[in-house]
C-alpha cells in the first residue's frame, strides 16, 4: 500500500542560469577557500578518512584547527559514512572521541593496553566510545550479516525492497550517532538542514506541520556535499536501457543535479538545472510558481537516504548473497541460527525503543528459534518445526529481493512540469560514477583549493604501458598502475594491461565508458600527477607517502555543472604503503602488520577490500594512524599553506 502523501512548499535552487557558490548559502571565514574530498571505499575509506580529518583537526593555521576552516566537504560512498556522520553528529560525544586524537609519536602505538592511564588513542585494539570506527567493528557490519538484516527487515517490518540498503546503513552507522529514527516499515522519519535559522526560514515557515518533525542540523562543518548518482539513458542511442549515470548532490540546502547533462531520466526528461530544498527531494511535483513549488511527499528526504544512496554499490554485494540463499535455503537458515542471539537482541532493543510496528508472528517464531539452541532432541525438533513454518515466507522474500537498487521520485529543475504519474528513478552509488568527489566540488566556483583523499584499494604498481598522448605516442616514465578514479578526471580511460592509458576523446568504444563524462582537468596534466605520486612514494620502493601538490586548470563540464577558465591548487593523497611510517612503529606493532615486503600481510594493509565491511579495531586504528601521520607529519607545511 502506498503511504498517504501530504503537500509541502519548497524553493528551487537554479544552477543552470546562475553561478553555484558555497557562499551563496553560507558566509564564513574560510581562508584559502579550501574544499576537502573523502573518496569512496566502504569501511576502508571510513577508517582512512577518520585519520585524515583527525590530522586536519590537529594541524593549525590562523590560530585555529584547519578542519574548522574547511569551506566545503565532498563525500562519496564510504567517505559519506564518515563525512555525513561527522558533519551532523548528534551523539553527544566529543569530536576527539568521534575522530580519536592524533598520536604524534607513532612509536607509542601498542597492540593492546599497557597501563590503566594509557591514552586510548595509542591502543590499537580499542576505540573510544562514540568513535565512528566502532560501528564497522561490529559483527552486524559483516557482509553476510548485512544480507541477513535485509531479509529480516523485509520479513518483520515489510520494508520496501528499494529502501532496504538505506535502512540497514541507517541502523548500523547513523543510529549510533543519533541520526536515524526508524518509523513504520523501518523507514527514516527525520529530515535535515543547515542550521536553526535555515530550517525555520526554508522548511518550517512555509510548512508549519513540519515543526514537530526531527531535523538534523550541521554540527561540525559549514557545508557538506554527499554524492550519489542517477541512472539515465543516452538520447542519441537507439537502444533501450540506462547506459550512464549523472551526479546528484545532497547538501544541507538543496538536493539535485546541478549540471545539465545531455541524457534522459526514467520519465524521458533531461535531468539537471539545480535542485529543490533537500527536505522536499523524492517528491511528486504538484505546482510550479517561479522558484516556488508545491510537492507531494509521504515522508521527507533524510540523512539515511543520502548516505544509503551514496553507498548503494554495497546493495549488489548483498544481492549476490541473497542469490546464493535462493538456491540453498538451508544456508540461510544455518546463518540465521548461528546469529539468532544477535538478531533477537537487535529486535528486542532497537524495535522496542523506536516503537516500530513489526510482524508479531515472525517475531514469535524467531523467539522460538532463540530458545531452541543446543543439540538436544527437543531443540532440534523445535528448530525443524519453525523452519517448516518459515521456509515458505523466506523463499517468497528472497524471490522479492532481486534488485535492492534505491529508487526515488526525481524531476528536473529546468523546465519543471507537474507530473502526477512520475515513474521512480533508480539511484546508484556516487562512486559508481565519480569516486573522488572532486568533480562535484568543482561545481562551486569559490572553491580555490582542494584536498583529495583517494582512499583506494588499488596499490600503486609498475605497469606494462604508460600514458598515451594525443599524438598516439607513449609518454616516458608513466608506466604506472593507478586506480581508475584518477585518470578519468583528466579525460583518460582506466589503465588497461598492455595498452596503458588511452584518451576517451576519439575512441568510439572506450573502456569504462560510464566515466567518459568525468573530465575536469586537461589531458596534459595527468602524466604530471602520475609521476609525482610515483616519485614521492619512492619510485616503487614506497619509502614515502604517495601524494602530489599541483596547480590544475579547470575545464568546462556540463555533466557535473563545472565552469572552467580558472585554476585550482590541489593536493592528492593516494592510499599506499609507506616504509618510513612502518619503521617508526614499535616491534610488536610491526609484528602485527608482518613483513613490509609481503603485500598480503595483515589483510592487504592498507588496501583492505571494499567488500570487507567489518574491520577489527586494530585494522581501523592502523589505517587511521597511517593516514593521519602522512597529513600531519610528512606534509604539514604544504597543507597549512593552503589555508592562507
Amino acid at each position: 500500500m502506498t503511504a498517504l502523501r501530504d503537500r509541502f512548499s519548497a524553493s528551487l535552487i537554479d544552477t543552470h542560469t546562475t553561478t553555484l557558490r558555497v557562499d551563496r548559502f553560507v558566509q564564513a571565514d574560510t581562508p584559502g577557500n579550501v574544499g576537502v574530498c573523502l573518496s569512496g571505499g566502504g569501511s576502508r575509506a571510513l577508517s582512512a578518512g577518520m585519520g585524515q580529518l583527525r590530522a586536519l583537526k590537529f594541524l593549525t593555521a590562523n590560530g585555529k584547527p584547519l578542519l574548522d576552516q574547511v569551506k566545503a566537504l565532498s563525500t562519496v560512498s564510504g567517505g559519506s559514512w564518515l563525512g555525513v556522520s561527522w558533519a551532523y553528529n548528534n551523539s553527544g560525544k566529543s569530536e576527539d572521541d568521534f575522530l580519536n586524537r592524533y598520536v604524534q609519536q607513532q612509536g607509542q602505538l601498542t597492540p593492546a593496553r599497557t597501563s590503566p592511564n594509557q591514552p586510548i588513542a595509542e591502543i590499537l585494539d580499542e576505540l573510544p566510545e562514540g568513535n565512528i570506527g566502532v560501528p564497522v567493528t561490529h559483527k552486524s557490519m559483516d557482509i553476510l550479516h548485512l544480507a541477513l538484516r535485509a531479509v529480516l527487515l523485509r520479513l518483520i517490518f515489510k520494508t520496501p525492497v528499494n529502501m532496504l540498503w538505506q535502512s540497514i546503513i541507517g541502523h548500523n552507522l547513523l543510529l549510533p550517532n543519533g541520526l536515524f529514527q526508524p518509523g513504520r516499515h523501518y523507514l527514516p522519519t527525520s529530515l535535515f538542514s543547515a542550521d536553526a535559522a535555515t530550517l525555520q526560514e526554508t522548511v518550517i515557515d512555509p510548512n508549519p506541520s513540519l515543526a514537530k518533525e526531527t531535523a538534523h542540523l550541521l554540527v561540525n562543518t559549514r557545508y557538506v556535499c554527499c554524492n550519489t548518482s542517477l541512472f539515465v539513458s543516452d538520447p542519441n542511442d537507439d537502444q533501450d536501457g540506462f547506459k550512464f549515470l549523472v551526479p546528484v548532490q545532497a547538501t544541507p540546502y538543496f538536493t539535485g543535479v546541478v549540471g545539465h547533462p545531455e541524457a534522459l531520466d526514467a520519465n524521458g526528461q533531461r535531468p539537471g538545472g539545480g535542485g529543490v530544498m533537500s527536505f522536499a527531494f523524492n517528491s511528486i511535483l504538484a505546482d510550479v510558481a517561479g522558484a516556488q513549488v508545491q510537492v507531494e511527499q509521504s515522508r521527507q528526504w533524510s540523512l539515511t537516504d543520502i548516505v544509503g544512496a551514496s553507498s548503494a554499490a554495497f546493495a549488489e554485494f548483498l544481492e549476490n548473497i541473497l542469490a546464493m540463499w535462493r538456491v540453498d535455503l538451508d544456508h540461510f537458515f544455518d546463518t540465521l541460527m548461528a546469529e539468532i542471539e544477535d538478531v533477537l537482541d537487535w529486535l528486542e532493543t532497537h524495535v522496542e525503543a523506536s516503537k516500530t510496528p513489526i510482524d508479531d508472528v515472525i517475531f514469535g517464531l524467531l523467539q522460538r528459534l532463540g530458545r531452541a539452541r543446543g543439540e538436544s532432541l527437543f531443540a532440534r525438533a523445535e528448530r525443524a518445526a519453525v523452519k517448516r513454518i518459515l521456509q515458505g515466507k523466506v523463499r517468497n522474500v528472497l524471490t522479492d529481493l532481486k534488485d535492492l537498487i534505491p529508487q526515488y521520485d526525481y524531476w528536473p529543475v529546468t523546465h519543471a512540469v507537474p507530473n502526477p504519474a512520475l515513474i521512480p528513478n533508480r539511484f546508484a552509488d556516487g562512486g559508481s560514477l565519480e569516486n573522488t568527489g572532486v568533480a562535484s566540488l568543482l561545481a562551486y566556483e569559490d572553491i580555490e583549493k582542494l584536498i583529495s583523499f583517494v582512499n583506494t584499494s588499488t596499490p600503486l604498481a609498475p605497469g606494462e604501458k604508460g600514458v598515451i598522448g594525443e599524438d598516439g605516442h607513449e609518454i616516458p616514465d608513466t608506466a604506472i598502475v593507478i586506480d581508475a578514479q584518477l585518470p578519468v578526471l583528466f579525460g583518460y580511460q582506466p589503465y588497461h594491461p598492455g595498452v596503458g592509458y588511452l584518451p576517451y576523446k576519439g575512441d568510439a568504444t572506450p573502456d569504462g565508458e560510464i566515466y567518459k563524462h568525468n573530465q575536469v582537468f586537461p589531458l596534459a596534466q595527468f602524466p604530471e600527477l602520475l609521476k609525482t605520486l610515483w616519485s614521492n612514494s619512492g619510485g616503487g620502493l614506497f619509502t614515502g607517502p604517495a601524494w602530489a601538490h599541483m596547480t590544475l586548470e579547470v575545464l568546462d563540464n556540463d555533466w557535473f555543472g563545472v565552469h572552467g577558465g580558472r585554476t585550482v591548487e590541489a593536493v592528492f593523497y593516494y592510499n599506499n604503503q609507506v616504509k618510513e611510517w612502518y619503521d617508526l612503529l614499535a616491534p610488536d606493532v610491526r609484528a602485527i602488520l608482518g613483513s613490509f615486503d609481503v603485500p598480503e600481510a595483515f589483510h592487504n594493509f592498507p588496501h583492505y577490500a571494499t567488500a570487507e565491511t567489518q574491520l577489527s579495531a586494530t585494522q581501523v586504528n592502523l589505517l587511521a594512524n597511517l593516514c593521519a601521520w602522512i597529513v600531519a607529519d610528512k606534509t604539514a607545511s604544504t597543507i597549512q599553506s593552503l589555508f592562507s
